[in-house]
């Protein structure tokens, strides 16, 4: 007889998200062999800004934000773009996997938030207890 817990639930929580990061990375591995697509391609491929070390303090204080240039009202996003382009230079397979481990991170994020409001949500509704 079934106690009511999926095969899912019987696993640790570390387990549960290493699980779920894993099935997000198999999903979003394809793209680690894509090239630069749409906008990328101008701001990554031709664009010095991101390839320029000394425009880092103008990033990190938002100092892009009164800029009238593609993109650059997303300081965050911005610095992610040009720590890739310090690294991996011009080539797409760094900046995809930056990419695809931000969404891993941010599934196991959610996934955490949601489990944790649930387990809080069941200990204060009597609707959900019963």
């Amino acid at each position: 007889m079934s106690d009511g817990t999926t095969s899912l639930g019987r696993l640790l929580p570390w387990q549960q998200a290493a699980l779920l990061a894993g099935i997000t990375l198999a999903v979003f591995s394809p793209t680690l062999s894509a090239q630069f697509v749409y906008d990328a391609r101008l701001q990554i491929l031709t664009d010095p800004f991101l390839h320029d070390p000394r425009n880092w303090l103008t990033v990190l204080t938002f100092g892009t934000l009164s800029m009238d240039v593609l993109d650059f009202n997303r300081p965050v996003n911005l610095a992610s773009l040009m720590l890739d382009a310090a690294i991996w230079g011009k080539e797409p397979f760094g900046y995809h996997l930056t990419s695809v481990l931000v969404h891993a991170a941010n599934v196991v994020l959610v996934w955490d938030v949601l489990r944790r409001l649930a387990a809080a949500a069941s200990w204060s509704s009597p609707c959900i207890r019963s």
